[in-house]
């Protein structure tokens, strides 16, 4: 800072993260740097999460071929509904041309997409998971044991705990 200050410039820092990264900047110990940010919030591709799809494989295509000899449009259908980041959707592609390469199909099924996303994708361990936080996370901010925030990821606690821990989580932006 004092480098830039002395050559009359602007000293700015970028910092990309996890959405943890705003909870984590509002603790008294990043009090500091958290009042002088400001946030920027990108919601993954929203509405445009199957024309990206189609742009994706559109580029990896070699010229001639049809993006529905390849991958079928319910396929597409379903990836786009479940999916909403670039990179969940380069990683289950990846993983549904693997297993179609493997199997010896000739195309990309729905199914083979189903299969390829696991079961508990939308569970709230896996979704808060791919925002930053762990079991050991969230205890650790909502001071919780490790055992019970596995409980209460699980659906273990009894109605008022859980109620209890879902309005701090609320509370502190987490989308539960």
């Amino acid at each position: 800072m004092d480098l830039a200050d002395a050559g009359g410039g602007t000293l700015s820092v970028v910092l990309i993260g996890h959405p943890r990264l705003q909870n984590d900047l509002k603790r008294a110990t990043m009090e500091e740097i958290g009042h002088r940010t400001t946030r920027i919030e990108t919601e993954g591709l929203g509405t445009d999460t199957a024309p990206f799809i189609d742009w994706v494989l559109k580029q990896c295509l070699a010229d001639g071929t049809k993006v529905d000899d390849v991958i079928a449009p319910e396929a597409r259908a379903f990836l786009a509904e479940k999916l909403n980041t670039p990179l969940q959707i380069a990683e289950h592609l990846n993983r549904a041309f693997a297993d179609t390469f493997r199997m010896g199909a000739g195309q990309v099924t729905a199914e083979i997409v189903r299969d390829t996303i696991s079961a508990g994708f939308d569970d709230l361990d896996a979704r808060l998971a791919r925002i930053g936080y762990s079991p050991k996370a969230l205890a650790e901010q909502f001071d919780l044991s490790q055992a019970e925030t596995r409980r209460f990821l699980k659906g273990k606690l009894d109605t008022d705990r859980t109620s209890e821990i879902s309005d701090l989580m609320r509370q502190a932006g987490l989308p539960i």
